[in-house]
């Protein structure tokens, strides 16, 4: 297994200028792409300071949003707290994103950032709502399996 961190950090040093080659090259692999993606960017936080953020590699904005998309197929539940501390995205291509795979905590905070607060407000209602229905069926089929059983046990 390549170490993802590793390789990007090797890409930044010498070889900056292939990022979109390398990206290419396995864009028919998507999980491998999402971790090379993922290691290129905490990398390049990981070695961008206060001091020296004029030096810091420059990653065009549609390479963030292709790993925000990767992020939201392998790992929803951290699309959110990215978006929060990230930078280097466009906001409109990003809520495409994120509404096309219905991470709605992510699309709830991106209408709230483009100033859209009734949007963001009906997406977690929603999502909320979703909840509350997948709890009632939880709690209908326990219900519903607690009773069988009692018709089970009477008739013993």
């Amino acid at each position: 297994m390549i170490d993802s961190k590793e390789t990007a950090c090797l890409v930044l040093s010498d070889f900056a200028d292939s990022v979109n080659t390398i990206i290419n090259l396995i864009k028919s692999e998507p999980r491998t792409q999402y971790e090379f993606l993922k290691g290129l960017i905490e990398m390049r936080d990981h070695m961008t300071t206060a001091i020296n953020q004029k030096d810091q590699a420059h990653i065009e904005p549609y390479i963030f949003e292709m790993y925000i998309e990767l992020m939201c197929q392998f790992e929803t539940n951290v699309v959110l707290n990215y978006l929060q501390v990230a930078d280097g995205y466009r906001l409109e291509e990003t809520l495409k994103i994120v509404r096309y795979y219905k991470v709605s905590d992510a699309t709830a905070y991106l209408l709230e950032k483009a100033g859209d607060i009734q949007g963001a407000f009906g997406i977690l209602i929603e999502a909320l709502q979703v909840k509350v229905c997948l709890y009632t069926d939880i709690v209908d089929t326990k219900d519903k399996a607690k009773s069988k059983c009692r018709k089970v046990n009477n008739r013993t």
